[in-house]
């Protein structure tokens, strides 16, 4: 699952799960929009609060 479907399904803001993870704002909307690969422990922390949901694969090598 991509990550901003995520966000949306889960109801949540992306300026608070980007606080839960220890990002900026900024930084997480550049995860989402595929600007930035973030780091694997960026990629593991999203990966377990998502408790799988959005794996780390899924944010390290994003498909379009």
């Amino acid at each position: 699952m991509k990550l901003d479907d995520w966000i949306q399904e889960k109801g949540l803001l992306k300026t608070f799960f980007a606080k839960e993870i220890g990002i900026s704002r900024v930084y997480m909307s550049n995860i989402i929009t595929g600007a930035y690969i973030p780091s694997r422990a960026i990629a593991i922390k999203i990966d377990k609060y998502t408790k799988g949901e959005v794996t780390k694969e899924e944010i390290l090598f994003p498909q379009d």
